[in-house]
């Protein structure tokens, strides 16, 4: 498996690591990656009106606490 994230993307996710305030997103790209994310299975988004939620897939969280998919051996520095 290689996953590999832009810059873009990786903010996204931290950010809905960190419990992401859908009412104000740091960019207004911040919904539209997060719509991406979620059709590569990386997060969960929930759309219901005017309210979303989103949240972080356990691989997504071993992902950014060490810098590589749980699937994928760490790269050998």
């Amino acid at each position: 498996m290689n996953l590999k994230l832009n810059d873009a993307q990786l903010l996204v996710l931290q950010w809905a690591a960190d419990g992401a305030d859908f009412d104000n997103p740091p960019k207004d790209t911040f919904k539209t990656n997060a719509v991406a994310l979620q059709n590569c299975d990386l997060v969960d988004l929930e759309k219901r009106r005017t309210r979303w939620s989103i949240s972080i897939t356990d691989a997504v969280e071993f992902y950014l606490q060490h810098g590589h998919h749980p699937k994928v051996q760490a790269p050998t520095p």
